[in-house]
This record gives structure tokens, sequence and C-alpha cells, in this order.
């Protein structure tokens, strides 16, 4: 279908032109009606002529489009790679963009660049779903998913894996399979999580996408880290850092120091939990988690002095991180350290950080460890038995 047709309907309705008035002098009401709905493609010159009476300039000069296009795909694929690229030219062409055959890929790459506000390049976008080439609709039913996931607000997880699946018929990279993987992984579904991580880095290593074979190799991992599976877990942390090592990325590496460490603290291991996690703090850009699980620890090797630094360090990162549940994990800290850890308010706070629909799985069964043990200090050893059903706790 001619996706002119659509947008000549689009702005005649944002408008508020009726047909007869537009296509006066033009084209036939009947024609018009049919070129709109795509079973007609008119001649280009009754295109131009409907979009200068709708004071649209629609861009069809080869030579700009051939540029755009190629920008469009740079852009793309720097975002895939995690280039860090500007998106400033795209705005500021934004309007032309969105008046030309490129219309479509122009809102799904500022989708891409808008991080927590791409459902409204989205919102946009879905709208031309009829029009969409494979590519487009995998690229577009993604980001959706994408998007839910990052705000998890009114979509389920098995809303997100809808999307998914929708974009699977359309296309199965790498990508796809470790997207699924995450929301596995998120719904507590280790088994799974851990066959679409194996799916993703096969597919990356085929497709030569290095970003996700590092990134299936650190959920792989951390499946297996979930399943107490020692030995094959440090397998496939090795692996993985040998990928980051490869390419530099120092912050990779430092996120597989801190997942063993975080493991090995859970696991109760702390001789081999902290020289991990100290060293992943020296390199982490974001050092909360890291605080978070220092702080936690020296507390539990009765060395708190040492460890109130990592308290106030968390403390001081607060106001630039209001909205993502940090508070709650800083007062749970300043508990461990106070007097409170006997009193309701420690409980509701534990409730709070293992609560899967606010954070993730794996952060959830760190804290519940000590969720149970200040409930059977309580003698409410009902609630244990329910908390180690619902969360399969071992």
């Amino acid at each position: 279908m001619d996706l002119r047709g659509f947008l000549v309907r689009c702005h005649r309705l944002q408008r508020n032109y009726s047909q007869e008035g537009l296509c006066r002098g033009i084209c036939a009401v009947s024609y018009l009606s049919k070129l709109e709905q795509g079973k007609v493609q008119a001649a280009d010159e009754i295109y131009q002529a409907l979009f200068h009476r709708l004071g649209i300039v629609f861009q069809e000069n080869e030579e700009w489009l051939a540029v755009w296009k190629e920008k469009l795909q740079e852009l793309a694929s720097a975002w895939f790679y995690g280039e860090q690229r500007e998106a400033f030219e795209l705005e500021k062409q934004m309007e032309n963009l969105l008046n030309s055959p490129l219309c479509v890929d122009a809102l799904l790459i500022k989708a891409l660049y808008t991080k927590e506000h791409a459902d409204k390049p989205l919102a946009s976008a879905s709208v031309f779903l009829p029009y969409m080439q494979d590519a487009q609709r995998f690229l577009y039913h993604f980001l959706c998913a994408g998007q839910a996931l990052q705000s998890r607000e009114e979509q389920t997880l098995s809303a997100i894996l809808a999307q998914l699946q929708e974009a699977q018929k359309y296309g199965g990279w790498s990508i796809l399979y470790q997207m699924k993987g995450d929301v596995y992984a998120l719904m507590g579904d280790y088994s799974q999580a851990l066959h679409h991580h194996l799916k993703a880095y096969d597919l990356a290593c085929e497709e030569g996408f290095l970003p996700c074979m590092i990134d299936a190799s650190m959920h792989i991992a951390n499946c297996y880290s979930a399943m107490h599976a020692e030995g094959v877990m440090l397998m496939y942390y090795e692996r993985c850092e040998h990928l980051c090592r490869s390419s530099k990325n120092k912050q990779m590496q430092a996120h597989v120091w801190y997942n063993i460490g975080s493991t090995y603290q859970q696991w109760g291991d702390f001789q081999k939990a902290l020289p991990l996690l100290l060293k992943a703090y020296q390199i982490l850009d974001d050092t909360f988690l890291c605080c978070h699980k220092l702080a936690l620890l020296y507390e539990q090797l009765n060395q708190k002095k040492e460890g109130l630094r990592y308290v106030q360090e968390m403390e001081r990162q607060l106001d630039s991180h209001e909205a993502d549940g940090r508070r709650e994990i800083v007062q749970f800290v300043r508990y461990r350290y106070g007097t409170a850890v006997d009193a309701e308010v420690y409980i509701d706070c534990l409730y709070t950080l293992c609560d899967t629909s606010r954070y993730f799985h794996g952060f959830c069964q760190f804290h519940l460890s000590y969720l149970i043990a200040a409930l059977k200090k309580k003698r409410r050893y009902k609630e244990v038995m329910k908390l180690m059903e619902e969360t399969k706790f071992s």
C-alpha cells in the first residue's frame, strides 16, 4: 500500500478538511477515498497537489532521501552496538522526515533514542502498522516490549512476552531471545530464561553481535547462580569476563565481579564475596548496589565502622535517583546499622524489597533470607511457610 495516501488522510483529518473540500479540482471524492485507503496508487502529480492544498511539503528528493535513509540506519546500528551517538540532527529534521517515505523509520529510531519517553513516538508509529515492512514490525513490537519492561507499571510480564511473540513473527534475532530470557528471569522461571539466553548466545555468535554475546553470557551465569550450580555458573561468568576483556568493556567486567561477589554473599561465603565486591566497586560508574552489598557484608562481618562509609555513599546518591526504589533500599541498610531490626517497620521494609512487581527477582531473593529470619524471630511461622511456598525459597 502507498504510504502517501495514508498521510494525506492523516493530515486531512488533523486539519478538519472534508474529502470534498480537499479534492475539489484535483480528483473525484470516490478516487480520494480509495487513495486514502491504499486501494489505488495515483499519479505523483495528484499526491503533490493534495499535499500542497494541505500545506504540506512532502519530501521526495531522491538525494535527500538516500542520505537520510543511510543516517537512520547508522543511528539504529549505533544504538544496538551501544555506541555513543546523539540524535540532535534527527530531532531537527523530524518534521521533514515525518512528511516523507521515511516517516516510519524516523519514528522508530526516535523511540530508540528517547528511552523513557519512547511511548510517544511508538504511539505515533502504531497507526502505520498496516504499512510496515517485516523489519519495521519487528522493531516496533520489540521496542514496545522494551518500553513496557522498563516501566512495568500497567503491563504484566505476560503481556510483554506477548509483544515479543508478535515481534518473533517478523524476525528471530538474538536480541529478541535475550529480552525473552530477561522476562522469564523476572518471572522467576530460570529454566525458560536459561533456554532463551542460550539461544540468544548462539544466534549472537552467528550474527557476530558481540554486545549480545556478552549480555547473554552474563545472564546464563545469573541463571545458574539462581539454580545454585556453582561450577557451571563460574564457567559462564569466566566466559563473559573474557569477552569483556577482549572488547575492553571494563564496566561489564566489573558487573561480572559484582555478580559473583553478590552470589557468594547470598550463599554466606563472605570471604570469597568481599574481594570481588571491592574490586567491582573500584570500577563501576554506578556504585549504589555495590555499596548496598558491601554495607551489608561488613555488617555481617561485625565491621560496621568500615561498612558505614558505604551506607553514607548510598545516602549521597539518593537525590538523583528518587523514583527507582532506592530510598527503601537505603532504609533497610539503616535498620541493619541501627536498633530497629526487631521493629515492625523493619519487616514492612523487607516486604517491600521482596515485592517482585517493584524489584527484579534476584534482588528480591537476596532479601528474602532477611525477611524469613525476621519473621522466624517474631514466631510468625505461617507467614514464613507461605513465603517459602510462594517464592520456592530454599
